[in-house]
């Protein structure tokens, strides 16, 4: 037992690694506090760590624990990275992500962008007032715009030094052997300069990386350069239409060539907004709900929550925009369970749909279902014992659980809170799950109040008591 840093208002975040090791994190705004076993780590002089958490972000957070690590989101900054190193030693920072995701590409072809390189730090040049403050430390994802100058590779084909050639989307770089010297036979001597020449062979370059030989002739190898697209983080901006930036993945030389007008803005930046919602889910780190994309969830590579760049793969990063039909409201909460990924918007409930359960998500096959329309009240995070998702409806006085009904064939919604509606007239305000010594959630009310639900559908069992 204790108090708070300061008096001040909390946001407790449990931390469970194993059953004999569980902490609590108290975040204050600005530093977070970690509790073990009642008291504090570090005892009268408690460790501490500085957050980027203000006040108004407290109510806000969102958090997924995997291993040691946790990943939180408020909607306001960038999604941060919290690991455990010991009781007294945390780090928190921007995850790294790698090279995504973006938002919808451009295809308006009056709008280009050209390059001045294809690595290190260049220039970027648009053709119409496109660059403003706020892109500083945001993504570009730049594609060339057609093939013309860059033949598709086949067999047996004679190639020099230099030569690109594209197989399956992808662009190589013939490197072979360097131009030879020859004497001049005749009177006055000299040399004359001969330049490579080799042959493709029968089989065609597939890496992605690096430098491979794909044939037996040992003076023929194939640089991977790009697969028709490149990836800048934006460092400074020059004017309206030039800005600085670093090439993060290596730019196609098309773009340096000539401007393109295929380019897509990062989706997680100052200009677009961050997510305000985590969640994980057969294996990937799912995030939604931006200023900007307040309906989209971005779906990470399947185990490994930095890859946010999108790919053709079954196992690749995608985004998916949950349609609205007539409500455009935004993504209150993701919850894994056991008959999908569910989603809570102001308005209305979706569950995901997979025709064989036993295919993992993905941009094939992704599909969300109408569940309900009761609405979820803002930053309050849901529960799921047994994998069923509950949440409290937008107007605070009601407990919502997600069910499957095999009648049905569809997840349907009940009202857990119905023998209570007394109770929930105070509204509820948070809700946390309990498994033993009996199977309880505790709500907090506006009023202050704590109220307890034990519930046991097994048995048939539910009740409500202040």
């Amino acid at each position: 037992r204790g108090q708070t840093r300061a008096d001040d208002k909390a946001r407790l975040i449990p931390f469970e690694f194993a059953a004999n090791d569980t902490l609590i994190l108290e975040f204050t705004p600005l530093r977070m506090r970690v509790w073990r076993y009642g008291q504090l780590v570090g005892g009268g002089a408690p460790y501490e760590l500085v957050t980027p958490y203000g006040a108004d972000s407290l109510d806000r957070l969102q958090w997924v624990q995997s291993a040691d690590v946790i990943y939180l989101a408020d909607g306001i900054n960038p999604v941060q990275r919290l690991a455990r190193f010991a009781l007294n030693n945390w780090t928190i920072g921007a995850a790294p992500f790698k090279a995504g995701p973006f938002r919808v590409q451009n295809l308006t072809k009056g709008q280009h962008i050209r390059a001045s390189a294809e690595t290190g730090s260049i220039t970027l040049t648009a053709s119409w007032n496109f660059f403003a403050a706020n892109h500083v430390g945001s993504l570009l994802q730049l594609k060339t715009d057609n093939y013309a100058d860059i033949p598709l590779w086949t067999g047996q084909t004679s190639v020099s030094n230099g030569d690109l050639m594209r197989y399956d989307g992808r662009i190589y770089e013939v490197v072979g052997q360097p131009p030879t010297e020859l004497p001049i036979p005749w009177p006055g001597g000299g040399t004359v300069t001969v330049p490579w020449s080799g042959n493709t062979g029968v089989n065609p370059p597939i890496h992605s990386e690096g430098i491979e030989q794909t044939s037996k002739d040992p003076d023929i190898r194939w640089r991977y350069l790009s697969d028709g697209d490149g990836v800048v983080r934006i460092t400074s901006i020059t004017s309206p239409t030039t800005a600085q930036a670093t090439v993060v993945r290596a730019l196609p030389r098309s773009v340096v060539t000539r401007p393109t007008y295929r380019w897509a803005e990062g989706a997680w930046s100052t200009r677009h907004g961050y997510p305000a919602i985590l969640e994980l889910h057969e294996e990937r780190l799912v995030a939604a709900s931006t200023p900007t994309d307040p309906r989209t969830l971005w779906f990470s590579a399947v185990g490994d929550y930095m890859d946010f760049e999108p790919g053709a793969d079954a196992d690749s990063s995608f985004a998916y925009s949950v349609a609205g039909g007539s409500s455009v409201n935004r993504v209150i909460w993701l919850k894994s369970g056991r008959d999908g990924l569910h989603i809570g918007a102001l308005g209305e409930e979706y569950s995901s749909i997979q025709p064989n359960r036993s295919e993992p998500l993905s941009a094939v096959n992704i599909a969300f279902r109408f569940g309900s329309s009761y609405g979820s009240r803002e930053h309050v995070r849901p529960i799921a014992p047994d994998g069923l998702p509950m949440f409290i409806s937008k107007d605070g006085a009601r407990l919502i659980e997600i069910s499957f009904s095999f009648e049905k064939d569809s997840n349907i919604a009940g009202v857990l809170s119905r023998p209570a509606d007394h109770i929930g007239a105070e509204g509820f305000a948070e809700v946390a799950w309990m498994n033993t010594p009996q199977r309880q959630a505790w709500l907090r009310t506006d009023a202050g109040s704590l109220v307890v639900m034990t519930y046991d559908p097994s048995e048939e069992i539910l009740g409500w008591a202040w």
